[in-house]
């Protein structure tokens, strides 16, 4: 694999032109390119726009296309097994009414894919920036971004393989129906959903279907299928996703007092938008608040500058989210609206927050310390996860969220750097 990139800045307007409401105007353009040996070449435009309209507001936007090839883990990751405990075939369950079928245990599999296609990106932001006036050194940032992904790499849930298999079954025995099929006579065998795996047909289950179906008005019929056995999350290209969201910042910069100097930084991201389409054509499914996508993350921080002294402390914030591989019957009632619970009742995995601390010094060229050894050098000791915080619980292959969190726990670490 190899790439080149270009980028140009372009001011248009300055200072000088004594232009009304219009204090600065700038243009950045680039382009990289990239090729691979297994997946082809792509060239890629970015382009921004920069408009300050005096010393304390500025707008900007951007346009900006993207291409990532898939990685390793998700081409090449083994099968991983987990069993979804509570299960629901919404197709077999309101027909048979079985444990095994409303709430029965099911395993599911979840591997690389090795067909996968690299996704595309389109992307655009629209930002605002204000310096606070007559409060120096204070400032607000908010960023508006939406972005629209092609072949789009990742995992159709459980319950989405579910439901996808459910329509499947149902449009197909439909058609045989409406083809002079007697409902009896239905055969759905390699018609649902190829993800999903079904035991054979059984007696038992013919004169279930055949209960339910005598009772059923013809819309309402359904056509015998078997048990499920396991069901396949592989990563696959889905069609497109549709994210949108807001990055919101805030800093403050002290003025310089006899104690030193403080810098105060806060930056959150929430996900308005979410929406997966699984399939060309298909309808969008929502994923937001689910499976490693919370609503909101951040992370704040305070640090102390005084000399060739800084102290600082860093805060970061992870929110809770739907993990739809495990149910918990308690979720329905942990506090949120009916929008973040689904019926399935999946569990929640509990926001987190951790804090690290640092203490640096920087010894100046002219320093003698240790016969100046210690000349341009800066000492660092750091503190991480000062409180010990555990993640929270999830259901995946190490107990927690991988991508979210981590199970380090309290560490600390010194760091010695030197300028030559």
């Amino acid at each position: 694999m190899y790439s080149a990139f270009a980028e140009l800045n372009i001011p248009l307007i300055g200072g000088k032109q004594n232009i009304p409401l219009v204090r600065s105007l700038s243009v950045d353009l680039a382009v990289r390119y990239e090729r691979y040996s297994d997946f082809g070449a792509a060239t890629k435009p970015k382009g921004g726009l920069n408009y300050r309209m005096n010393r304390w507001l500025a707008l900007r936007g951007s346009y900006n296309e993207g291409f990532r090839a898939p990685n390793i883990a998700q081409l090449f990751s083994g099968t991983i097994q987990r069993t979804n405990v509570g299960s629901n075939d919404p197709y077999r369950g309101p027909v048979t009414a079985l444990i095994s079928d409303t709430s029965g245990a099911i395993k599911n599999l979840r591997n690389g894919n090795d067909q996968l296609k690299p996704e595309e990106t389109t992307s655009r932001t629209y930002g605002v920036v204000v310096e606070v006036p007559f409060i120096k050194g204070l400032s607000f940032t908010v960023d508006y971004y939406k972005i629209r992904q092609t072949d789009a790499i990742g995992i159709i849930d459980f319950a989405d393989q579910l439901t996808i298999d459910r329509d499947l079954l149902v449009a197909e025995t439909r058609r045989q129906v409406a083809a002079g099929t007697p409902i009896g006579s239905v055969n759905l065998a390699g018609k649902g959903n190829p993800n999903v795996t079904r035991f054979p047909v059984s007696q038992d289950d013919r004169d279930r279907f055949a209960a339910f179906n005598g009772t059923a008005v013809a819309a309402n019929q359904r056509g015998a299928i078997g048990a499920l056995d396991f069901v396949n999350a592989e990563y696959v290209n889905a069609a497109s996703r549709n994210i949108e969201g807001f990055d919101i910042a805030t800093e403050y910069r002290t003025p310089q007092f006899r104690l030193g100097r403080f810098t105060l930084k806060t930056d959150a991201t929430y996900t308005k938008k979410f929406e997966v389409q699984n399939s060309r054509g298909g309808t969008f499914s929502n994923q937001r608040w689910r499976d490693g996508l919370p609503l909101w993350r951040g992370n704040a921080s305070v640090r102390w500058d005084r000399d060739q002294l800084s102290v600082g402390a860093l805060g970061r914030f992870v929110g809770r989210f739907q993990n739809t591989s495990a149910v918990n019957d308690q979720a329905a009632a942990s506090g949120f609206t009916a929008d973040y619970i689904s019926s399935s009742r999946f569990l929640i995995v509990d926001s987190w927050w951790t804090f690290n601390a640092f203490a640096s010094y920087r010894f100046k060229k002219e320093s003698a310390a240790l016969g100046g050894a210690l000349r341009d050098t800066t000492l660092r000791f750091g503190l991480n996860n000062v409180l010990g915080e555990e993640p929270p619980v999830a259901d995946s292959q190490y107990g927690f969220n991988s991508g979210l969190h981590n199970a380090r726990g309290r560490s600390w670490y010194v760091e010695a750097t030197k300028r030559f």
